[in-house]
């Protein structure tokens, strides 16, 4: 069973003049922060910043739970701040890591617009993270530490035993 850590980064938080770099849409790695590419984005952006407030945060994690019970994939984890959220799943079928966290990015980020009765804004930013979760150790260390300190909501899914299920 695939165990994946997505990381969604709201829409414009990090821009090309963000102090630890920025990411370019398509290009690998980090790059340096470049102060004026910075001041020309904000110049033609057409939507301000988002920023997941914590009434925002909690809806987040409901519609997480929500997506992954209705399409059987199991929600081990979250951990959210007012930039970016961190989500742990897992599912049982042959599906793509790329299509699982594009579908629950965009649910998100549909739900979370219809929650706040807002049409056509941008929630997320282009590119997401993603990293899979290398065995019980990684995931307890996602759960117990990672995301616990993300400075907002978190949550865990609660320890099973006999379940049958397992990392």
């Amino acid at each position: 069973m695939p165990v994946y850590h997505f990381i969604f980064h709201a829409y414009r938080t990090w821009n090309a003049d963000h102090p630890e770099g920025y990411y370019q849409h398509g290009e690998a790695g980090r790059h340096a922060p470049e102060p004026r590419m910075g001041v020309y984005r904000n110049g033609i952006a057409q939507q301000a910043p988002m920023e997941f407030s914590t009434d925002q945060q909690q809806t987040l994690l409901k519609f997480f739970r929500e997506i992954c019970t209705k399409r059987s994939w199991r929600a081990h984890a979250a951990g959210m701040n007012l930039t970016h959220i961190h989500l742990v799943v897992s599912w049982t079928n042959e599906s793509d890591p790329d299509k699982v966290k594009n579908r629950l990015k965009n649910l998100l980020a549909l739900l979370l617009n219809r929650n706040d009765d807002r049409v056509g804004r941008r929630v997320f930013a282009k590119k997401a993270g993603d990293r899979r979760v290398r065995g019980m150790r990684h995931l307890n260390f996602l759960k117990n530490s990672y995301l616990r300190n993300q400075g907002g909501l978190y949550w865990w899914e609660p320890e099973r035993s006999g379940d049958g299920r397992s990392v």
